[in-house]
């Protein structure tokens, strides 16, 4: 029996078990953690009389993750070796994809015009703004085809995995 847990965000958790499923895991459980975060800013003015008026901001933040816990009987399948090189690209895919997935709000960020043309001068200089577009623009289309190739190896390894007969 081999064991495997996750912690994947809200947004695609069902693409992610489906995807392991066809490589024989099968979900044992699914639990889902919130966190808030509560930030209070204090600021303070002194108007003309003398008098402090402190105003507090208070800000909260969420984050919402999916906890995925796994289980495979490999006694269950007949050829379970056959499908352990699609499970290392997936998995590496897999690792790489939440990698850049993470790296892309940032990386569009930079397009915004007072805070893009800035970083991308300094990181490839003025004249060459159109490689940085193209930097961006290449993690998006990157982050796409990673995802796309999840979900082929998924789909091969589910048409060779064979369960043993009774």
């Amino acid at each position: 029996m081999q064991q495997k847990s996750l912690v994947v965000r809200k947004i695609g958790w069902q693409r992610v078990v489906r995807n392991l499923s066809r490589f024989g895991w099968e979900l044992s459980d699914a639990v889902q953690h919130t966190q808030t975060q509560t930030k209070t800013k204090y600021s303070g003015t002194v108007d003309s009389w003398g008098t402090v008026n402190i105003t507090p901001s208070t800000t909260k933040k969420k984050k919402v993750r999916i906890h995925l816990d796994f289980v495979r009987y490999d006694e269950d399948f007949e050829n379970l070796s056959s499908v352990s090189l699609l499970e290392f690209f997936y998995n590496l895919f897999f690792i790489i994809r939440s990698i850049v997935g993470t790296l892309l709000p940032f990386t569009f960020i930079m397009l915004i015009p007072p805070i893009g043309p800035l970083i991308g001068g300094l990181l490839f200089g003025e004249e060459n703004w159109s490689l940085f577009i193209a930097v961006v623009l290449g993690c998006l289309l990157g982050w796409a085809v990673l995802m796309i190739l999840e979900n082929v190896f998924s789909r091969i390894a589910g048409k060779i995995l064979k369960l043993k007969s009774n």
